[in-house]
């Protein structure tokens, strides 16, 4: 006869937790636990009511370093920052339409009036978070004979599996910011021959000061990629302005172009392999050879200021470890990372794309 004993019978564990440990018995079947001894003080609605566990567990030590991982190369985190997690994948975030905060009321009272009521007319648009992850297998071996003065696998694993979520996010937020086809005509420019920034008859400060003038948000923020921001830093227009000097020699830094442009400068220097599977690596820069001016609210949330975009989170990272037997002579622990995330362009007229912006 199938033996089983239940292994809470004080029904601490979620239930889900329990029928997993039962199907995980050999000779278990389907819809046995229904009728099985070991089950007779568990009530059938403890299994319908009970919130499921996941068979991974959270590794809170990994999940710190994933957490604390952080890489200069990328600029994700500036472009579209990410706001306080959520408990649930399905949120909602409200859009306000553009004329309200520009339209100007009358604030007047009379001696015998009220105040004049204000009508907002937000809307709410809903959207659901998805799942990023990766695993990665570790011999038990490998783990075993490690050196004490070494890095630990399990936390080499952790902090690699976090880099290559990071480089991925990287390149869905550079993809989704610079895609030209989400900014309006007034918010978007292409440049060419001349008047790219590259040239030394280019104009990228005047360039930059213009679109910051036509906007209807202030800009705070200017991002752009290695290959961009090299050309400005030795542009002639660049190092008279913050050189004072002809413009001939010298190289201005970050510092110095954000004073002059009243900006945060944001420079992403991450490379991508764009061959195909099979061939030889073919790195490239992954944010091209175009800019973005656009404002990044400090006060941003689901709700508002007016702001480019934000990162909705789903519970934050989240490293889990688990054990394999099955797998190699004395079984392999697997190291799973996860980033559950939803980007999201909210205004583009709190930008202004810059495509082509150096050769």
């Amino acid at each position: 006869m199938f033996q089983f004993t239940h292994p809470d019978p004080g029904l601490m564990m979620p239930a889900a937790a329990v029928l997993a440990a039962f199907a995980a018995q050999p000779g278990a079947q389907p819809g046995m636990h229904e009728t099985h001894p070991g089950f007779a003080n568990l009530p059938p609605a403890a299994f319908a009511a009970a919130p499921l566990a996941s068979p991974y567990p959270v590794d809170f030590q990994r999940t710190a370093l994933a957490i604390g991982y952080s890489n200069e190369e990328y600029i994700a985190d500036m472009v579209l920052p990410r706001l306080p997690a959520l408990s649930r994948k399905e949120y909602r975030y409200t859009e306000y339409p553009i004329g309200e905060h520009y339209t100007v009321p009358n604030t007047h009272i009379g001696r015998r009036s009220v105040p004049a009521m204000v009508h907002l007319s937000a809307s709410e648009a809903t959207r659901s978070i998805e799942d990023f992850g990766l695993d990665d297998a570790i011999p038990f071996d490998d783990v075993n004979n490690t050196p004490s003065t070494t890095v630990a696998p399990l936390d080499r694993s952790s902090m690699t599996l976090t880099d290559l979520l990071m480089i991925a996010r990287e390149k869905r937020v550079a993809d989704l910011a610079f895609d030209a086809n989400r900014y309006g005509a007034a918010n978007k420019t292409t440049l060419s021959g001349t008047s790219q920034w590259s040239h030394a008859d280019g104009t990228p400060l005047r360039d930059i000061v213009e679109a910051k003038t036509s906007m209807i948000v202030k800009p705070t923020d200017l991002a752009m990629g290695e290959e961009v921001f090299g050309k400005l830093q030795v542009h002639p227009t660049v190092l008279k302005a913050t050189h004072a000097n002809d413009g001939d020699s010298g190289i201005a830094s970050k510092r110095a172009i954000e004073q002059v442009l009243d900006l945060r400068v944001h420079v992403g220097s991450a490379r991508i392999n764009s061959a195909r599977p099979g061939q030889d690596a073919r790195l490239t820069r992954l944010w091209g050879k175009h800019a973005l001016l656009y404002r990044s609210d400090p006060n941003v949330d689901y709700k508002g200021p007016p702001s480019l975009g934000f990162t909705a989170p789903y519970l934050g990272k989240q490293t889990m470890t688990g054990f394999d037997p099955r797998i190699g002579a004395r079984g392999t622990f697997v190291v799973r990372v996860v980033d559950s995330c939803d980007e999201v362009l909210v205004a583009p007229m709190a930008g202004f794309f810059f495509k082509n912006a150096v050769a």
